[in-house]
């Protein structure tokens, strides 16, 4: 009932404008997390994006934001939404929680020395004469600027003073931050900041700085690591490590050049860490990081190539993680390679991506790319040594688009009784469905398409209730049938 709640609202906001999700579906088959990291996972990105409306007019990102802040907050006032992939742990370590009320926000007036502050950061940012702090200058106050009318700063009301605003969220993007003399940087301590984004050259070489202005950050987006930046990422979590829920790090220095599982131990310093997400040619993840509670671990688009990828330690995770993300490990390729001489004969062989799966197309109108195995991940689905076997909380994992092969056998369906949505598609997984996958009394997502499953579908599957999506297309040996509605 309450998602047909839901989208009776997205359509009666569908009557007014077309700056919304396209159904209900968005937020209750993803949840949360991935709602609001498809909408608001950087905020700069939603801000330049483009929407018309059906008849051609150009949609601003205040009516898109308030409407997206009507969507979520009709979903987290039911408590079936929020018991739905950790939807309560995950809200204050997504960035996008602390960027969803800023249209709303924008009147209110910041205290003068966090308005005088916020000039300053803006000067590191964008230097000294940028054309944004001459518009955003505030001429009663010694340096200050109207900060929460700034496009990317997020303000929230006061908890003395509901009339005066407080600094919640910024995102900082530069070529190069241009740091003043260390006698001249004066920090301004600011418990309110929750969400930091930094992207550019020199962003984080003064940990100490971010550290002390904004001592109870609960999520850090860094979009662009350096090996040089290693040293100072790691003193800034060494610093935050009590405090932050929500990491996004992005290795895009160089996607040619592998980055390796020790660049990865900094994370380690953390304590209560509960989404992680990691971008770029990522080798894998260090077993040190099974220490940490967490709920979401998004590594989807890095470079994981075996088993050994993803410890066994890490399934020490079992008691707290409830989303996997890792599809489209690798590269894609503009035409299948000959492999090198030391790939196995069954690995071989390039495919292409379908055509409702393209993948990062390699050039300008190229009509799909390739996948290699040798430049993706192989793995076995039933290899005992991985951690997912340990993984019996979770609701969502999602693999697709890689090299899983091997069998998908009952008693690892039978520890994933929580599951929600499975996501298997576009790998080369064979043998018969489990039977105890009809125990996942909450599955409502199975995407098995592309595989190389066999057998007749378990009834105990067809007729589960809580079914709402299937996809078995590709698997050739696959029979059954759909059972009629009663």
């Amino acid at each position: 009932p309450w998602v047909r709640k839901l989208d009776n609202a997205l359509r009666d906001l569908s009557k007014r404008s077309d700056a919304r999700p396209e159904a209900a579906s968005d937020i209750t088959i993803g949840g949360y997390s991935e709602f609001m990291e498809e909408y608001l996972g950087s905020w700069y990105s939603f801000l330049t994006d483009k929407y018309e409306s059906k008849k051609g007019k150009q949609i601003g990102w205040k009516t898109r934001l308030n409407q997206l802040d009507r969507v979520v907050q009709g979903a987290i006032s039911e408590s079936s939404f929020m018991d739905m992939y950790g939807a309560r742990q995950l809200m204050p370590a997504v960035v996008g929680t602390h960027w969803i009320g800023k249209a709303s926000n924008e009147k209110l007036q910041l205290p003068e020395d966090q308005s005088r502050f916020l000039g300053t950061l803006l000067s590191i940012a964008n230097g000294p004469k940028n054309r944004l702090l001459k518009v955003l200058r505030n001429p009663k106050s010694d340096g200050g600027i109207e900060g929460c009318h700034s496009r990317f700063v997020s303000c929230q009301p006061d908890e003395r003073d509901p009339t005066k605003g407080a600094l919640l969220a910024l995102e900082l993007r530069s070529s190069r931050f241009v740091w003043p003399a260390k006698e001249a940087l004066k920090v301004q301590e600011m418990p309110s900041v929750k969400g930091l984004s930094l992207q550019g050259s020199g962003a984080l070489s003064k940990p100490a700085f971010w550290s002390s202005s904004f001592p109870a950050l609960e999520v850090l987006v860094v979009r662009t690591i350096t090996e040089k930046d290693d040293i100072f990422l790691g003193k800034l979590l060494a610093s935050w490590s009590n405090t932050l829920l929500g990491l996004t790090l992005g290795y895009f220095e160089d996607m040619s050049k592998p980055v390796p599982v020790e660049r990865l131990k900094v994370l380690c310093k953390l304590k209560v860490l509960r989404r992680l997400k990691v971008d770029g040619p990522v080798l894998g993840l260090p077993d040190c990081l099974s220490k940490l509670p967490l709920v979401e671990l998004d590594v989807r688009g890095t470079n994981f190539h075996s088993v050994e990828s993803l410890p066994t330690a890490l399934g020490a995770f079992g008691p707290t993680l409830i989303s996997f993300i890792a599809y489209s490990q690798g590269r894609d390729l503009r035409c299948p390679l000959e492999p090198p001489s030391a790939v196995a004969a069954e690995w071989r062989e390039c495919r292409p991506r379908p055509s409702w799966d393209p993948g990062d197309r390699a050039d300008e109108g190229d009509v799909r790319s390739w996948q290699c195995p040798w430049t993706s991940w192989i793995v076995r689905l039933d290899d005992h040594r991985a951690p997912w076997w340990q993984w019996n909380k979770l609701e969502r994992f999602w693999v697709d688009a890689n090299f899983f092969h091997g069998t998908f056998p009952d008693q690892l369906a039978l520890a994933w009784g929580a599951m929600r949505s499975l996501d298997l598609q576009l790998n080369e997984i064979y043998g018969p469905l489990p039977r105890a996958l009809g125990s996942a009394k909450n599955l409502s997502a199975l995407r098995i398409h592309r595989n190389r499953f066999e057998g007749k579908v378990p009834a105990a599957v067809m007729s589960m209730p809580s079914l709402s999506y299937t996809n078995f297309e590709g698997n050739a040996g696959l029979i059954g049938c759909v059972p009629r509605p009663k």
